[in-house]
């Protein structure tokens, strides 16, 4: 809508604008097809809306509050295990838990097969496996590293 129509709109609508904005806002009118439509529209929307208004004001019945506030004082109120007994929430609060577990035990399964592989197949083990020395050689060896770190320490200066 171009700016004579959307700052007068509303008046116009309510038949109370002055008549220069009446002018202005009908000259616009027809000179632009676009913005004569949706007037239109408006109009029959207005009218449509107009035409459900009841011919008198309803006043509700005597009484009539103290029945709302007694049926709504009558519900019970809710819980947050009532929550868990609501049929929608429970299937989704399982949806999600069976989503939840299956990702875990897909890392789990993932994960655990891995570290078997490498640990099993791995060069180390393949190594460690063709190369095991006796105890007693074990022995010198872990003195001889002892003696290499003690002259280590001894020789150490800043």
């Amino acid at each position: 809508m171009h700016r004579p129509i959307k700052d007068h709109l509303e008046d116009f609508l309510q038949g109370a604008c002055e008549r220069e904005q009446l002018r202005e806002f009908e000259a616009h009118l027809e000179e632009c097809e676009d913005c004569f439509q949706q007037v239109q529209q408006m109009r029959e929307q207005a009218h449509s809306v107009r035409a459900l208004r009841t011919p008198e004001v309803v006043t509700p019945q005597p009484g009539f509050y103290g029945r709302v506030m007694a049926r709504i004082e009558s519900q019970p109120r809710p819980t947050v295990w009532s929550l868990l007994l609501d049929p929608v929430f429970g299937r989704r609060l399982v949806y999600a838990t069976a989503s939840l577990l299956l990702i875990f035990g897909t890392y789990l399964v993932s994960t655990e097969s891995e570290s078997i592989s490498a640990s099993n197949n791995g060069p180390e083990m393949i190594l460690a496996a063709r190369e095991q020395a006796p105890a007693a050689h074990q022995k010198t060896d872990t003195q001889s590293q002892r003696d290499a770190i003690l002259v280590n320490l001894a020789t150490y200066q800043d």
